[in-house]
């Protein structure tokens, strides 16, 4: 019986150790999204921008969601080229 108990605990051990990584590299994810995404003036207007890269006009999310990413990819070529 002692056996059964020992292993009980090793499993409970081991599932707490893997919700405490998740939990980890959950805050991780957010702190970088936190980081990495961000509004700020470009031309003089506001964008999203990843990693200071201008990525949507902060108002262009009130139109279609594919004039939306035409606009982005435009955004992003003319950034980067």
């Amino acid at each position: 019986m002692k056996t059964f108990n020992l292993i009980g605990c090793v499993k409970t051990h081991y599932e707490k150790l893997k919700e405490r990584n998740e939990e980890a590299r959950r805050k991780k994810i957010i702190k970088s999204a936190e980081e990495r995404i961000q509004v700020r003036e470009y031309m003089s207007e506001l964008h999203i921008c990843i990693d200071g890269v201008p990525i949507a006009k902060a108002d262009d999310f009130r139109k279609p969601f594919n004039e939306v990413l035409s606009d982005m990819r435009t955004l992003f070529a003319m950034v980067h080229y």
